[in-house]
């Protein structure tokens, strides 16, 4: 589960992947557009987009919740 993880979210541009990584981590959005150095908006988008092509793209690979 591990390695496949990691395989999809280097599939992931590297915006969304860094704001989906701190939002897993247990960052708010807040939190993670201090860290990024990015509005509130665009972090909420960047994660709200991974978190929709991570979803999808493991779903691809017969991995459903």
């Amino acid at each position: 589960l591990g390695k496949l993880l990691v395989e999809v979210m280097a599939t992931l541009n590297e915006d969304r992947r860094r704001a989906v990584v701190l939002y897993l981590q247990g960052h708010s959005i807040p939190d993670a557009a201090r860290v990024l150095g990015w509005d509130t908006k665009k972090a909420s988008n960047a994660v709200y987009r991974g978190l929709e092509q991570l979803r999808r793209r493991l779903a691809q690979r017969g991995l459903v919740p």
